[in-house]
């Protein structure tokens, strides 16, 4: 289910004035183009967006569910000239490489990456100064690069369900982060420079084959599988105030 802002909203659907709107086809949501901020677009068979996605002045929310042959550099080229748009999500398709031209989607503040089965992301994704979320699910990203963290304005970040192993140090300088969520990834440790990252709320660390943690900001939640760690070495890093909370471990 896609994520929207304020709740869900089915696919196939367009918000206009804040209300969800079942629509047949892209001709019928964009017959009042100037109304629409939000909408799900499904074309799992199209190289390229339809030609009058371009011409919504009001969009602010877009979620494309596509399939393997889709262009996504094209799209990413188009989708940069619609001034409203600040939360892009893509779902499906086969993007191996995040392309340069996501380095375009200068107004962005939230980036969403649903079973893209993504290996290598373009160094111009880091330069996304106003990007405040990048969520990634079901991606094939190995490491983050230290360019990470030139992402200065990011309060979320999630690499979910995803063999990354490797963190750079230059996480601490994330300032503004406030959620981590690396729940099934394939780190077995953080780097040391977590503890920099004092507005940190909440870290998600469950089904991770993690052998120790280094010392932690105060965080409000530290979510782990049942056993994932000694509780021993828990109490030597974590801060006091710091709630954990044990995920139970899968029956059978």
């Amino acid at each position: 289910m896609v994520r929207s802002i304020g709740g869900f909203v089915a696919p196939g659907s367009v918000v206009e004035r804040g209300v969800a709107k079942p629509h047949r086809s892209i001709r019928a949501a964009l017959a009042t183009p100037e109304e629409v901020r939000m909408l799900i677009l499904r074309i799992p068979r199209q190289r390229e967006l339809p030609d009058a996605l371009g011409d919504l002045p009001a969009l602010e929310d877009l979620t494309l569910e596509v399939g393997p042959s889709f262009q996504l550099g094209a799209a990413l080229r188009t989708l940069s000239r619609l001034p409203a748009l600040r939360t892009l999500a893509l779902n499906g398709g086969e993007v191996a490489t995040l392309p340069d031209e996501i380095g375009l989607m200068t107004r962005i503040v939230r980036l969403d990456l649903w079973g893209t089965g993504t290996e290598r992301v373009s160094a111009a994704l880091y330069g996304l100064s106003q990007l405040r979320e990048l969520m990634m699910h079901q991606v094939r990203l190995t490491e983050l690069p230290p360019a990470l963290g030139q992402l200065r304005a990011l309060t979320a970040l999630a690499v979910m369900n995803s063999p990354l192993a490797r963190l750079p140090e230059e996480l601490g300088e994330l300032s503004e982060l406030i959620w981590l969520y690396l729940d099934g990834s394939a780190l077995a440790a953080l780097p040391s420079s977590v503890a920099r990252l004092t507005r940190l709320e909440a870290v998600h660390l469950t089904d991770c084959p993690l052998r120790q943690l280094p010392p932690m900001p105060p965080v409000r939640t530290l979510r782990l599988r049942a056993g994932q760690l000694d509780v021993a070495h828990l109490t030597a890093v974590l801060d006091p105030r710091t709630q954990l909370c044990w995920e139970p471990l899968p029956s059978g």
